[in-house]
């Protein structure tokens, strides 16, 4: 049995994998926040946080792009 997904059925997995990204998103600026309240910040900490922004950054513009096309 082959099953296809439709068009609305990609639209809702994408959206479910944007909707992850905005949580992850969400915890690095918490964990910058964090880290930034310490009395002495780890730069190294705060240079692989931002790096992981900018990660999550580049998916997220890559699932808008995918969203875009199937719309």
């Amino acid at each position: 049995m082959t099953y296809e997904l439709t068009p609305e059925d990609k639209i809702g997995v994408v959206s479910q994998h944007l909707k992850n990204i905005q949580y992850r998103k969400y915890n690095i600026e918490l964990s910058l926040i964090e880290e930034n309240a310490l009395t002495s910040p780890d730069s190294a900490r705060i240079a692989e946080l931002n790096a992981d922004m900018a990660l999550v950054i580049t998916q997220e513009s890559a699932l808008l792009t995918e969203l875009e096309s199937l719309a």
